[in-house]
């Protein structure tokens, strides 16, 4: 217990005297303190009907200020960190979603927006299944669910027909849930197709021809390939071509001029950059 005693207003401003023994941080901080916590319990003391001092009890909340203030300092360094991870989530080129064990969307990122088509504030909070199991094709749910159940990491590509989009995704399992990252490779997948027709029209016309042709390295200038004519012409099975190279077909004194030919052409194809490897 403190015993505090009233400065006589001709001494100077009104006001309490700390005797030295009193902590520091007490003495400091004590007028406010006596008004706004409940660390300090305070009675007057009355002689002749006058306050001529107060009863003092002070309990050292040293320990309880510090653990506020380091609660505060991890609360900032919280949001600091929660402000650069999503800063980053809404920076990069993919799109991001995170699910907990219960599939309650926890986050949902702008390019999540704008590839599955719907805004987050309709699908954060909500379970995942219940807002967008029509979109999400049966057997990618069934490998969603998979990955988190035996926590594995997964990888796939898939047409999704209500968006007419195809998405490469990738999820990552956690103890908090499952994360998943994907992007819209419908661009891609066009080109590969229209590729893949290029070369089956190719080999159409390749095979058609009533021209020998043929495909062969240029290393050792065994053949690749043969069409039906070549087959027709030389007499041999497309089987024996594979196990050929040009210069079985070329009489022997032809065979340095065929060298001379190759390399010539090979030059000229690098140099005008029209090589096919």
């Amino acid at each position: 217990m403190l015993v505090l005693s009233k400065i006589p207003e001709s001494e100077g401003e009104p006001g309490l005297v700390v005797p030295d023994t009193v902590n520091q941080w007490l003495l400091v901080n004590v007028r406010s303190i006596l008004l706004t916590t409940n660390f300090l319990t305070h009675l007057p003391i009355v002689s002749n009907q006058q306050v001529v001092g107060i009863y003092l009890i002070a309990k050292d909340v040293t320990s309880v200020v510090q653990s506020q203030h380091e609660l505060q300092q991890q609360r900032v360094q919280i949001d600091a960190h929660h402000r650069k991870m999503v800063s980053i989530l809404e920076s990069i080129t993919d799109g991001f979603f995170a699910v907990d064990r219960n599939w309650m969307v926890t986050y949902w990122n702008g390019e999540a927006e704008r590839i599955l088509e719907l805004p987050r504030e309709l699908i954060e909070g909500k379970n995942f299944w219940e807002a967008y199991r029509e979109i999400v094709p049966a057997a990618s749910a069934t490998v969603y669910q998979r990955a988190m159940d035996n926590n594995v990491s997964m990888h796939r590509e898939n047409y999704y027909d209500r968006l007419g989009k195809w998405l490469e995704v990738s999820a990552f399992p956690s103890e908090d849930g499952l994360s998943l990252y994907f992007k819209d490779i419908t661009a891609r997948k066009q080109a590969d197709e229209k590729l893949s027709v290029g070369k089956q029209q190719y080999q159409e016309l390749f095979n058609r021809s009533p021209l020998p042709q043929w495909v062969y390295d240029l290393e050792d200038y065994a053949f690749k390939d043969i069409n039906l004519a070549a087959i027709a012409h030389y007499g041999y099975s497309k089987s024996d071509f594979l196990s050929m190279t040009i210069k079985d077909i070329r009489p022997v004194e032809d065979i340095t001029l065929l060298e001379t030919l190759v390399t010539a052409e090979v030059k000229k194809a690098f140099s005008t950059g029209n090589l096919i490897c």
